[in-house]
């Protein structure tokens, strides 16, 4: 059977097949959070041991220039070498996640109407209200400069989600990032934006075998 590619040789009917499943996920009303006790903690340093998905397409999407695309292929996507040093206050509802290239933290304390700032290349902390409540967010786009869009933070079952939008090339685009422990020493996150679903998950750092 014939499968018509595009100039980059991605097959166009899988391409929008998966579009419009994620548009359905996208648009689709978010899933009432599970009881407060059964909401897991994150606490823990984390390093990515698998990928799976369509990274090197997200990165095109972002307008991340080929050589550096190429880098990160090179690199696995980050199997064993992104890291996530997480803190999270179950109390307080607040979460702080470290990595090299960024810091940030999400909490239901201060203003209901504090901003998020996402910077890619400073290590600077974001604050966010878990409660599904818009907030301003800027991130980085490649060749783009910083942008604005908008974001929520919320439980949806046991998973942690940010589901949010950005410009891209003059059109707005949803993501959603969806955070959830495998089990005790494992913890997945997934990512959904246009056409791309992607995902890393993670093991305890002290398990972690090189």
């Amino acid at each position: 059977m014939h499968q018509t590619k595009n100039d980059r040789g991605r097959v166009e009917a899988y391409d929008q097949e998966t579009g419009q499943k994620n548009k359905l996920l996208l648009d689709a009303e978010p899933a009432p959070p599970a009881d407060f006790h059964a909401l897991p903690n994150f606490t823990a340093d984390w390093i990515c041991c698998d990928v799976s998905g369509d990274w090197e397409e997200y990165l095109y999407i972002l307008g991340v220039p080929e050589m550096e695309r190429k880098m990160s292929k090179a690199r696995n996507f980050g199997k064993g070498h992104e890291e996530q040093h997480i803190t999270h206050a179950r109390d307080k509802q607040s979460i702080l996640i470290r990595n090299p290239l960024k810091t940030m933290s999400y909490t239901t304390g201060g203003d209901a109407n504090a901003d998020a700032s996402r910077k890619v290349d400073q290590p600077e902390p974001q604050m966010m209200v878990i409660n599904g409540k818009p907030h301003s967010l800027k991130y980085a786009v490649a060749n783009q400069g910083m942008s604005e869009g908008a974001a929520t933070l919320a439980w949806e079952g046991k998973s942690l989600v940010m589901r949010g939008s950005f410009q891209l090339n003059g059109v707005e685009e949803k993501y959603m990032i969806k955070r959830s422990l495998v089990d005790e020493q494992h913890m997945i996150v997934e990512l959904f934006c246009k056409h791309v679903v992607a995902s890393r998950t993670f093991i305890w750092r002290s398990e972690y075998i090189y």
